[in-house]
Parts: C-alpha cells; structure tokens; sequence
C-alpha cells in the first residue's frame, strides 16, 4: 500500500510469478501423493514423541503433522528430482510465509528444506514458541540454563511431587499421577478412568479395581459391582446402569476439583517401578499444590 492514489489489488493466480516447471501448475489436486502421506501422518500421530524432531518440544495444541507439511512444501521444489519426500533440500532460495502459523510446523519443514521462512501469529504465546524452537543456542548454555531453572523449581516445588516407596518408605520424585474425573448421573456421582489396566507386563495386568480402587497385579480382569454408588467406570461406559441417565461433567465445581487422584507412579533406587494408591500425605501435597 502506497500514498494518495495507490492501487492496492489481488493477483490472479496467473499474474503470480512462477519458476516451476513449464506447463506445471501449483495445483496439487492432481499429482499429491495422498495415500503415501496419509500413512506417514497415521505413523506420526500415533507416535508423536518419537516421528517429530526435537524442535517439536515445544508444545501446542492445535500442531499438524510435520509429514503433511513436508509434502506439501515438495511440491513446490523446482527440481522435479527434489520432489521426492526422502529427497534433501529443494527450497534453498525460496521464501515461505505462514501469516498463521500457530504451532509452527510450516516454518520448521521449509526451513528443513532449505527455505528461509517469516512467521506471524495474532497469538503471542506461537510467536514466543518459534522464537525459542528456531533461536540458536549451543547445547553447553542451554544445559546450563535448563539446570539452573530446574534447581530453582525444584527448590521451590519439588516436595509436592514427592511419594514415599511403598516398600522401604524411602521417598522418591514421583513420575506420573493418574487423575480420575468426576462425572454425575441422575442417581449420584462416579469417577471416570480411561481403562481399568495401568500397566501390561509379560506376565500379568497391574490394574486399578473399580470397588476398593486399590492397585492390583492380576492376571485376570476386574469385573465391576455395577449397582455400587461413587463406582469407579472405564471412558467407555456411557450412561449409568442404574438410572439409565448419561454421566455429565460437573460444570458447577472448580476445574481442580473435578478430578480425583488414583495412583502414583514412581521408581525408587532399590526396589524399580512401582504404582501405588494415593496415601494420606500423597493427598495433602496434592492439596497443597
């Protein structure tokens, strides 16, 4: 946009400047490679911790599939032998804008490609991710600085996320807690669990039983006493079997109070991996919290 009388328009697709191929387009209806993209995404969703590179650490809720975004950028390379997914490189030159970019992934694959990118977002919080995914930084500072910070969260935290072995009452950093949510029915409450099995090992099932919520190793499954009131159900029990009504959320309860801790999981030095129902203490940290 320029001063009094500048003329400010859209261009055709045809008026765009193009340096691919003669006669090719940059229509992708015809030519995408759909099935082979959608495995690769299927693999990635699946997985995401291990098929996404470490500039994905940086969490963001809405991230699509870098495999997508890659194979959409490749179809873009000049050379038609640099199309190929495997394929290094093919955008070095180019220039990619995603004025949207939320989680970024369209700047990481065109970066990964060879292209320099600008990104922009309405939101802060993907600008400031992108900036701390795409700054260099040598791993001796950033170890640096991620033990610094650690130290100091810890200082301050580090005891609410604490249990005790349940063997030697040794006390350890907890790993993981598994909350349930509390749903309501016409006839009273429940608290809502994926699924019944914590852990599958070689030889046997560690679950969680739905009557005392104690933390069992069995083999066998844990079947529910259905007409018990405050029963524990797994997400793929709809409505209740007593009342017939379907469990709702309870939408009048602050968001912490809706969920109800049900195992703590840790290891401890002497004696390994360990899950363990939540102790008096372990629900006065939690409180404290």
């Amino acid at each position: 946009m320029g001063g009094k009388g500048a003329l400010v328009r859209q261009l055709s697709m045809s008026e765009i400047p193009r340096d691919l191929d003669a006669g090719r387009g940059v229509e992708m209806d015809g030519g995408f490679p759909e099935k082979f993209v959608d495995e690769l995404s299927r693999r990635e969703v699946f997985n995401k911790h291990l098929f996404r590179p470490s500039a994905y650490l940086h969490k963001w809720w809405a991230r699509r599939c870098g495999s997508l975004f890659r194979a959409i950028l490749k179809q873009f390379a000049p050379d038609a032998e640099l199309r190929n997914y495997y394929a290094p490189g093919g955008l070095e030159g180019k220039v990619v804008l995603d004025p949207m970019m939320g989680g970024g992934t369209t700047l990481h694959e065109a970066m990964r490609l060879g292209a320099n990118v600008i990104g922009a977002d309405i939101d802060p919080i993907p600008v400031a991710q992108a900036r701390a995914a795409l700054s260099h930084a040598s791993l001796t500072d950033l170890r640096t600085a991620f033990d610094r910070f650690h130290a100091g969260l810890y200082a301050m935290v580090g005891d609410l996320f604490q249990t005790e072995c349940p063997q030697c009452a040794a006390k350890v950093d907890v790993q993981y807690a598994l909350h349930g949510v509390r749903k309501r029915c016409g006839c009273g409450e429940a608290t809502q669990i994926d699924q019944y099995v914590l852990r599958r090992e070689s030889d046997r099932d560690i679950r969680i039983c739905p009557d005392s919520r104690r933390i069992l190793a069995d083999v066998a499954p844990i079947r529910a006493d259905a007409a018990r009131r405050g029963r524990l159900i797994e997400k793929s029990e709809k409505a209740c079997p007593r009342c017939g009504s379907e469990y709702a959320d309870i939408l009048d309860a602050p968001f912490y109070a809706r969920y109800v801790p049900l195992a703590i999981a840790a290891v401890c030095a002497d004696h390994g991996f360990f899950f363990r129902s939540p102790s008096e203490d372990d629900i006065a940290r939690i409180a404290r919290a």
